[in-house]
């Protein structure tokens, strides 16, 4: 598998403090992961996961504490219910190699359930976490 170079492009800027980027999603091209799609908003982010393909994700929080406002980052693999047994071995198999880029991350999330990725779901995992 060959990981694009536009992927550690889209970690890096997405880590950035002054980015408005909330998300960033990566998908297989043939037998290449390439940068998907981004955006701003954590609702968008729901709708765009697909029943029948695999996506890896990079996702920023902000978590409010009592002194002050903390990013925290999750990395995000989704395997669509729809997805066949040998694509869900790939994703398996290739997912150290992505995180040899995406690296930085508080929390890894590995699921098919749109329900474990919604932003409150998200904010309780992180915060479980950290304890």
């Amino acid at each position: 598998m060959e990981i694009a170079p536009e992927v550690k492009e889209a970690y890096e800027k997405i880590r950035l403090p002054q980015s408005d980027l909330k998300w960033v999603t990566f998908k297989y091209d043939d037998s290449k992961v390439v940068v998907d799609t981004s955006g701003t908003d954590h609702g968008a982010f729901l709708d765009m996961l697909p029943d029948d393909a695999p996506l890896y994700a990079y996702y920023r929080v902000e978590v409010k504490a009592s002194d002050a406002t903390r990013t925290k980052f999750v990395f995000v693999s989704w395997v669509g219910e729809n997805v066949s047994p040998l694509t869900k071995g790939k994703v398996s198999v290739d997912k150290p190699q992505i995180k040899s880029i995406i690296k930085d991350f508080s929390i890894e999330i590995a699921t098919s359930d749109q329900g474990d990725l919604t932003y409150d779901k998200i904010l309780d995992t992180i915060g479980s976490a950290d304890h």
